[in-house]
């Protein structure tokens, strides 16, 4: 299907990246936008996240509340569990 003049595509590609040693996620997105021209306008949109066990999140959490329940896949996590 042809395009109307003056439309741009848009394309994006998207990606994780996990950083074991940091605790940290980040999430990466190419975004470029191409003109009927032929110039191409490019932006990089990057955001962190940071990981923490159950068992770290119980201690972060807990200086500030006084019960603390962390749930995964429908059940609360124990506090030494491997997950993030």
């Amino acid at each position: 299907m042809g395009r109307a003049e003056g439309d741009e595509r848009l394309i994006t590609t998207d990606w994780r990246e996990v950083e074991l040693a940091f605790q940290k996620l980040r999430f990466k997105k190419l975004v470029q936008i191409i003109t009927p021209n032929g110039s191409v306008r490019v932006f990089m949109v990057e955001d962190k996240l940071n990981i923490y066990t159950p068992r770290e999140m119980r201690l972060l959490a807990g200086k500030h509340f006084r019960e603390v329940k962390i749930y995964g896949d429908e059940h609360e996590l124990r506090p030494n569990e491997k997950r993030y």
